[in-house]
């Protein structure tokens, strides 16, 4: 009886936090296609059929490819429909949420400020909002299910347990066709069993030996690559590529690179605390040495947070479990080694889950003998955030709306601004488009962007002086990387100047 009255729970909780995530994301069925959805999916046929997935045209995520097929086999090409699984899968994990912090031995009440939390916080409205980011709310959805079954097989006889180890890596294996930020989940499920499993029960942990020696093949591997196969010097190429994106083009040091992760991770963590000027793009100064107050400050986060780790792991599981999840799911999206972006809110969106769990125990903590008032400061803190989050899921309706945002967050940045400049040019007004595209150039003379947009905008209009100029500029900037465009531009140069570029 008591095991029907869990699942009961279970399922009345997940489809209470269902509909609910639907209330909350309503207006996004209102969207347009943004972003990475135009690669991703629209021009993606890996993305229409089975055919196109099996072809597979655009190497990606398979998973989220998969469930993009049931899309467009209900909703063709409109994006309204598509809505539904993002949706879907958000409401899904604060559920999923919810009952793995009551098998982990929480309140009731406590597992659901967590799960609501995490249910309303903006910084999940780039991951909901965007269809081409579903990626990461399948990867949490396996993580978590993945753990719920782990949890189930280290209590189960025998025969049962098999089964529900099978059940935990297919679920793990699913998690990371979504996205590779599941790679550590063993790692996660290490820290489940010192936290909440006695030792006698406990699987993976009794193994450590075998961890530690793989770990250590792993990190000699790593090392004799980056140092005896011309990895340093991948790594150094990058990381000066990825500054450009700041307007930095002096010399890229490990330093300055490193000293941009922890200024990244603070600004981030800042905005997991107060999540306002959200955006689908962040810029800001690079940091010249580890002294820059930002760097300073993530520096002085992570020290609080390894010593938080020290301190919970013998004296609060739940607080060591929420403090772990949060920094091991982020450290696949650090940067530690160079990744697309610095700074972006679905990085945060599997890390999210351990800071409302974080979150969730201090305020119980806090209210321990007042639940009247746990509830009441929990309610007010909930409308916040679902008055902010609809507010940024309207960021996320339109191209127009999304870039005039990140300009207005981060208006040094040429990614931003050429975004905007784009948008403006489907719509039709190309003295906009070219006005922000010279803003662009003047923040950035070097992005080569901004300049082939100017060249591409002048020759449109007739102006084949400044598009020479442009173009002539475009083939010279030492980062360009876009040759289809470079032969483009060469091919223009040859037909009205006669003038052969190489």
């Amino acid at each position: 009886m008591e095991v029907k009255k869990s699942y009961k729970q279970s399922i009345v909780a997940c489809l209470f936090l269902l509909a609910l995530a639907f209330l909350v994301y309503v207006n996004t069925f209102d969207s347009v296609w943004t972003y990475d959805d135009f690669p991703v999916i629209v021009d993606n046929p890996d993305s229409h059929s089975w055919a196109g997935f099996l072809k597979n045209s655009y190497p990606s995520r398979p998973l989220r490819e998969l469930t993009y097929l049931l899309d467009h086999a209900l909703f063709g090409m409109n994006p309204a429909g598509w809505h539904i699984q993002n949706i879907f899968w958000h409401g899904l994990n604060a559920g999923l949420l919810c009952i793995l912090l009551v098998k982990l031995g929480t309140t009731r009440l406590l597992a659901w400020t967590a799960a609501l939390l995490f249910l309303t916080h903006p910084l999940a409205v780039e991951v909901v909002a965007n269809i081409s980011h579903r990626k990461d709310s399948l990867a949490l959805a396996f993580i978590l299910l993945a753990t719920l079954t782990y949890q189930k097989a280290l209590v189960s006889t025998t025969r049962k347990r098999i089964l529900l180890l099978f059940l935990t890596t297919v679920c793990y294996l699913l998690s990371y066709m979504a996205k590779q930020v599941a790679v550590l989940l063993p790692v996660m499920l290490m820290v489940f069993e010192a936290g909440f499993v006695p030792k006698d029960k406990r699987f993976l942990l009794r193994y450590t030996k075998l961890w530690v020696a793989l770990i250590g093949i792993g990190a000699l591997s790593g090392l004799t690559w980056l140092f005896c196969f011309g990895g340093l010097e991948k790594f150094t190429v990058t990381i000066g590529f990825n500054l450009t994106k700041f307007n930095f083009y002096e010399p890229a040091s490990p330093a300055i690179y490193y000293a941009t992760v922890l200024s990244s991770f603070c600004r981030m963590l800042f905005r997991v605390v107060w999540p306002v000027n959200l955006a689908a793009e962040y810029a800001f100064p690079v940091p010249t040495s580890f002294a820059d107050p930002w760097s300073l400050g993530g520096l002085a986060v992570l020290a609080l947070i390894i010593g938080g780790l020290f301190v919970s792991y013998r004296r609060n599981s739940l607080v060591f479990f929420g403090l772990t999840w949060g920094m091991l799911f982020w450290l696949p999206v650090s940067n530690i080694w160079p990744l697309a972006y610095f700074a972006a809110d679905r990085y945060w969106y599997v890390p999210l889950a351990g800071f409302c769990i974080l979150v969730a125990k201090a305020i119980d903590a806090l209210f321990e003998k007042r639940r009247s008032w746990q509830i009441f400061v929990v309610a007010v803190i909930l409308v916040i955030m679902v008055t902010l989050t609809w507010q940024q899921s309207k960021v996320w309706q339109s191209p127009m709306a999304l870039w005039t945002q990140a300009v207005a967050v981060s208006p040094s940045s040429p990614f931003a601004l050429n975004n905007l400049g784009a948008s403006y040019l489907v719509e039709g007004d190309a003295v906009m488009a070219k006005k922000i595209f010279e803003q662009s150039f003047s923040v950035n003379p070097r992005n080569p962007t901004s300049i082939y947009n100017l060249g591409m905008i002048a020759e449109k209009s007739g102006d084949h002086k400044n598009a020479y100029k442009y173009y002539m500029l475009f083939l010279q900037e030492p980062g360009n990387n876009y040759q289809e465009h470079m032969k483009a531009v060469r091919r223009y140069l040859r037909k009205f100047y006669g003038i052969e570029v190489k």
